[in-house]
Order: C-alpha cells, then sequence, then structure tokens
C-alpha cells in the first residue's frame, strides 16, 4: 500500500498467487515502488521482489525477481535502504548520499535490506485548493486541449498538481486522460473535474467545428500497398496492437529496420499535419525504436529512394521536415527521452515511463504555410521548428521501426489539411 497520508491507501493484489509477507512502499504522483516479499508455497523460502504499484487502479507489476542489481535514476529517487532492528529503514539517495535519513517503519510492517523509491528532500505539504487555470476553454472538433491547473498547499504556496485527477462529466461531448489531455468527441460543451489533495474544480470545454479537412484515417485494413510503399527485410507486416486491434509492425528483424513512406504527398498550402499512435513496449536496450516524421519530395524521388528491395532509404534529396523518435537511442537511460529533429536542430526531451510499457501515445507533427513544423506528443507541444518546410513542398508520413526479436506498433495514422488550434504554434511551448 502506498505509504499512510500520501495519496490514501488502495488494495494491490500481489502477483503470482504469492501470498504477502511485507511490503513497504514510498510513493510518488502516479506510482509507488516497493520491495515485497512472497512465499509461493507453504514451507518454501521467500523471495524478494522489486513491484511497481499503479495507484490510479491498483495494478501490480514486478519488475525485478530477486537480487540486488536495481538500476539508479540520475535524478537521485532511486534510493539504496538498509533495515536496522526491522523497525527503521535507513534511506541512501545513490545520486544525493549526503541526505541520508532514516524512515520510521509504519506498524504491522517489517523493514528489509532492498532497494525503494523515495522523494528526495523535505516532505511537502498538503495541497489544500487546486484551480484550473482557465474556468472555460475552447478546443476544435479535430484537436486536443492539455489541461493545466494551479495548485497551493495550506499556507498558500504554490504546489506541485501531480496526481491530479481528471474527469469528464459529459463523455459524448470530450473523454480527458490521466494527464489532462482532453479529446472532443462531438461540437457542445463539457464539463471537466480536476481533484487534488483536499479540494476540487469544474471547468468548461466548448467542443468547435473542425478547422482541418481529414485527408485519411490509416487503419491498415483494405489495399494497404495501394497506400503506403513498405521497405526493409522483412517488409513491415500487419499484426495486432495490445488492445486487438490492427496495427503496423515495422520490426525489420533481419535487417534491424523497416518502414513505410506514403505513396501520395500532399502541397504545403494552407499547412499539412498527421498524427500517429504507437506502442513501444521496451523489453530490449537496444535495436527498438520507432520514428514517425513529415518528408518533403517528389513522388518520383520517393519511389526511387524507397524501392521495395531497399534496406533503407536510398541516396535521393529527400528533407525532414519534422519528426519524433522513440526511446532517445540505446541504453537504460534511454527509455525516459525522446529525440525531436526538424530543420537542422535536434533535442532530447523527457518521456512518460509508461511509453516503455507499451502504453500507446499519439505523436503530432504540424507543417505550417510558413514552412515552420510544430512537434507534440499526447498534444502537449515540444518545439516549433523554423524553415522546416519550403512553401510549395510536397509533404508525406514516413513512419520506420528498429526491433529486433521485439515489436514496435503503429495503431493508426490520420493526415489532414489544415492548422489544428492546438498545434498553430501561437504559444511557444
Amino acid at each position: 500500500m502506498p505509504t499512510p497520508g500520501a495519496y490514501g491507501a488502495r488494495q494491490c493484489a500481489v502477483p503470482d498467487s504469492g501470498r504477502l509477507l511485507n511490503a513497504l512502499a514510498f510513493a510518488d504522483a502516479a506510482h509507488a515502488l516497493t520491495v515485497i516479499s512472497v512465499t509461493r508455497a507453504p514451507g518454501a523460502p521467500e523471495a524478494s521482489m522489486l513491484a511497481r504499484v499503479h495507484l490510479r487502479d491498483g495494478a501490480t507489476e514486478i519488475l525485478h525477481r530477486g537480487g540486488r542489481d536495481y538500476r539508479s535514476s540520475r535524478d537521485g529517487r532511486w534510493v539504496a535502504s538498509r533495515a536496522e532492528n526491522g523497525r527503521d529503514l535507513v534511506l541512501i539517495p545513490t545520486a544525493a548520499p549526503g541526505q541520508t535519513r532514516t524512515i520510521i517503519v509504519p506498524p504491522g510492517t517489517r523493514a528489509i535490506d532492498a532497494f525503494a523509491f523515495a522523494q528526495i528532500g523535505a516532505p511537502q505539504r498538503p495541497v489544500s485548493a487546486v484551480r484550473f487555470a482557465d474556468s472555460r476553454m475552447r478546443v476544435s472538433l479535430d484537436g486536443t486541449y492539455q489541461l493545466t491547473v494551479d495548485a497551493r498547499d495550506d499556507m498558500g504556496k504554490s504546489a506541485k498538481s501531480d496526481g491530479a485527477l481528471f474527469t469528464a462529466i459529459d463523455t459524448l461531448v470530450a473523454t480527458v486522460d490521466a494527464f489532462g489531455v482532453v479529446r472532443p468527441r462531438a461540437l457542445g460543451s463539457a464539463r471537466v473535474t480536476v481533484a487534488l489533495g483536499l479540494d476540487a474544480d469544474t471547468a468548461t470545454i466548448e467542443v468547435a467545428a473542425p478547422s482541418t479537412t481529414t485527408l485519411f484515417d490509416e487503419r491498415w485494413t483494405g489495399a494497404v500497398d495501394s497506400r503506403w510503399q513498405r521497405y526493409g527485410d522483412p517488409a513491415p507486416r500487419i499484426g495486432r496492437a495490445r488492445d486487438g486491434s490492427r496495427a503496423l509492425l515495422p520490426n525489420g528483424d533481419a535487417t534491424y529496420s523497416s518502414g513505410v513512406v506514403a505513396r501520395a504527398g500532399v502541397p504545403l498550402g494552407r499547412g499539412v499535419g498527421i498524427e500517429a499512435e504507437v506502442e513501444v513496449p521496451v523489453t530490449r536496450l537496444q535495436w527498438q525504436n520507432v520514428a514517425v516524421a513529415l518528408i518533403t519530395g517528389s513522388d518520383a524521388m520517393i519511389g526511387t529512394a524507397f524501392a521495395p528491395d531497399r534496406v533503407a532509404p536510398g541516396d535521393a534529396p529527400l528533407f525532414i521536415a519534422c519528426s519524433v523518435n522513440y526511446p532517445a537511442g540505446e541504453g537504460q537511460s534511454a527509455a525516459d527521452r525522446l529525440v525531436v529533429s526538424g530543420g537542422q536542430s535536434v533535442t532530447i526531451f523527457g518521456a512518460a515511463p509508461e511509453y516503455a510499457r507499451g502504453v500507446p501515445f499519439r505523436i503530432q507533427l504540424q507543417a505550417l504555410p510558413d514552412g515552420r513544423c510544430v512537434v507534440a506528443v499526447d498534444g502537449k507541444v515540444l518545439a516549433v521548428r523554423q524553415g522546416a518546410a519550403q512553401p510549395g513542398a510536397l509533404l508525406r508520413p514516413h513512419i520506420t521501426g528498429s526491433a529486433v526479436g521485439t515489436e514496435v506498433r503503429v495503431r493508426s495514422v490520420r493526415m489532414w489539411t489544415g492548422v489544428r488550434p492546438d498545434l498553430s504554434g501561437r504559444t511557444a511551448p
């Protein structure tokens, strides 16, 4: 269970039909990492496991079965722990040993030597007030909207809003996910609420008519090869996403990568955008990556550069207007980062930890009429690239994946003309 008084108690199932002997968890905004000891049969020895508890639904996920080789994070929140007399737990932050401190184990639990997760520094004061940044908001039917809130502690000082619980009341008009991203479903008004600490607030979302024209919404059915050119060895195939829906699998087990490119290019004109929903369950820290890009080039150039018998795109005057790569390379630290490219710029941003577990996320790329390109992930604008596309250029989506013995899944790709209001680039990220 989460630490009493932090986020409230929640009953969680013990995995593998084991019997929970003791547990000690330290919660952050969305998860608790806990070391648990279970025994699988009467008389059998205990087995220590590192588990992650998802606070919203109580699901328990095993991260490591026994041993002490738990990796440390760069921010110092992974801590080594040493039990003293089974009552006190000494926490030693791996990246900040000077902040070592002793935690008194709650009644009914037994401290064990292990690795745990804890916030570094002084405990936060409880949140006593939370308010939406705007009481009324407007979003296009074809767009998304990132809710923002202002949280205050019991002293009136600004507090972190991690752990805010968002809810949509009128779900026929719009829905909102756990991260506060509103997705419209129909024209009209929808009320949304946020709850955090001891307070809650309500706001109204107005869903307006779309400002774009949808060119296609690819779900990988019918004559896929008439719309996309595949390349790589083996070429991408159509498989299944985690929910059973159809998905493109650009894996390329033989040559480390494969991909698809749209056969038809679209003039930049009044703007061109794409949104791709992808899943990247990171099971290896090498050769597992997905890249979603808007590229320029004539139909003839595309046909030559992405010929089916090529392992990778050939030499042709192609240009990446903007792209997102996830993970940001290889190694343990890459799984929590992604790369945004466009024009002459390359920038690394943080990525939500659930992406590495295969939770679907959306990549949005919007080329503006003036040639700039807006890059967003799950509705949050990360960057606006200058001069990424030339007026009059033909743009098309290009998706490539690298996965040896694993999977990269592209659930859908939607393309439109015009500019979505949430991707207009008017507000700097």
